[in-house]
């Protein structure tokens, strides 16, 4: 699949900083990185939790380090209560949070990546009584946490399919309730459902599906552009296969410690000899085999999600080419460490040049400015790099087969948590100014960095 980056910047950037040349160096590594904060919920087990030693553990806590290692950015892991992360995020004290979407969060959040698939249910420890359907939750006993995405859902519901919701404070609070026999069931994420059951000795729980919800990185609105770095480190992750190793190491859920009791029945039937032991296979293949289908089947959703998605992304990027044909304007990126830059199809077709021949460099970019216009660029492209200023300018370009096109650009630096400029780009769009004209030259920067 192409890349993206084109599309997750927006449309208000421009081409003219690949003018920098040598005037405008990469940065050199910091000392001091920027750092990204990410914040989490210190009781969400096996996502983000805070272990017996006090310190951030799970699959959000590692995947974030994954992709900040990948980045080459730092990070700082924050696990408090739920409720104080969103106001953080909010107030600007975190930038990034893992949570599942919905309609009013997209309007809220910027997503960045999604990064899994939750699978919303209720559990049951009542084998012979659980409700097997959501139209038999009528009146059954329910705990769940108030505020959360499941409360939601099940708020949803018509009275004639509501269960009776008991407010719980967590998860592990709710299934105690359902051990304790104040409830019948359970409500909230699958995975961390049963994360808490086995630190309880809960097992072979009855699973009631509610619905499969994207599970993504998000920002505060606005600020979206700022991570376009998440999704292409992502993307390395999965085709190293380290995503999936981490997928195994923290979100498998693994029996919890046995005791004697645990062996009780076992030796029971050992000592009934051979008919026992037919009995114990029996009774633990059936066991088994449930763990694989539910584990089989959230994997499967979070494939089919993730898929979705993936043709959703190549339809959209389909869209935007036929766009910038006819509006003949094109997009680029340029992460200013690097001396690639990158550029959609249309701009290529603009600069009349081969992308598969093309070197891709700043000095490539350069020469095809006109050598009158050259300076009013280098000029303005250095101080959007090193100032952080949106630009807005006009100049020449002069292709190989001799034609002269007039382009009016806009720019955009991307700036970092910690205030420096990770990337500059933009839109290149051919101007309406006549060839045989004069050319006047005209180039402006804002005063206001973006954020």
């Amino acid at each position: 699949m192409r890349a993206v980056w084109w599309r997750r910047a927006g449309g208000g950037f421009a081409l003219c900083v690949l003018a920098l040349g040598a005037s405008v160096g990469a940065p050199e590594p910091s000392i001091d990185p920027s750092v990204v904060v990410y914040g989490g919920d210190a009781t969400f087990a096996p996502y983000e939790y805070v272990d017996g030693h006090g310190e951030p553990h799970g699959f959000n806590v590692e995947l974030i380090r994954a992709l900040g290692r990948e980045a080459g950015v730092g990070v700082d892991v924050r696990l408090q209560d739920w409720w104080s992360v969103l106001r953080d995020l909010d107030a600007g004290r975190v930038d990034l949070v893992s949570l599942p979407l919905t309609e009013e969060r997209a309007q809220r959040y910027d997503l960045v990546a999604q990064t899994w698939t939750f699978q919303q249910e209720i559990v049951f420890t009542d084998r012979a009584h659980a409700p097997r359907a959501i139209e038999e939750l009528a009146g059954v006993r329910v705990a769940v946490s108030p505020g959360t995405l499941t409360f939601t859902l099940l708020t949803e519901l018509d009275a004639s399919r509501r269960p009776e919701m008991v407010p719980a404070e967590n998860l592990s609070d709710a299934l105690r309730a359902v051990r304790d026999g104040k409830v019948a069931g359970a409500a909230g994420n699958g995975l961390a459902l049963r994360a808490a059951a086995r630190d309880l000795g809960l097992d072979d729980l009855v699973e009631l599906p509610l619905r499969s919800v994207p599970y993504a990185l998000a920002t505060a609105k606005g600020r979206g552009p700022q991570f376009s770095w998440v999704g292409e480190a992502l993307n390395r992750l999965h085709e190293t296969g380290r995503f999936n190793h981490l997928v195994e190491q923290h979100l498998v859920i693994a029996p919890g410690p046995r005791t004697w009791r645990d062996f009780a029945l076992p030796l029971t039937l050992g000592l009934a000899a051979v008919v026992g032991v037919g009995g114990a296979t029996i009774v633990w293949n059936r066991v088994l085999r449930r763990q694989v289908r539910s584990r089989t089947r959230e994997l499967a959703q979070s494939l089919a999600e993730k898929e979705r998605l993936a043709a959703s992304l190549q339809d959209r990027e389909q869209q935007l080419e036929v766009a910038q044909g006819i509006a003949h304007m094109g997009s680029w990126e340029w992460p200013l460490g690097a001396d690639r830059v990158t550029c959609s199809p249309e701009l290529y077709a603009i600069l009349g040049v081969d992308p598969e021949a093309f070197a891709h460099t700043r000095a490539a970019f350069l020469g095809l400015v006109h050598p009158e216009d050259r300076p009013v660029l280098s000029e303005a492209a250095r101080r959007s790099a090193e100032e952080g200023r949106a630009l807005d300018i006009d100049h020449r370009i002069q292709r190989a087969d001799g034609v002269v096109r007039h382009l009016h650009v806009r720019a955009q630096a991307i700036v970092g948590a910690g205030g420096q400029v990770l990337r500059l780009a933009g839109t290149a769009r051919t101007s309406p100014i006549a060839s045989s004209g004069s050319w006047p030259s005209r180039a402006s920067a804002s005063s206001s960095a973006a954020s």
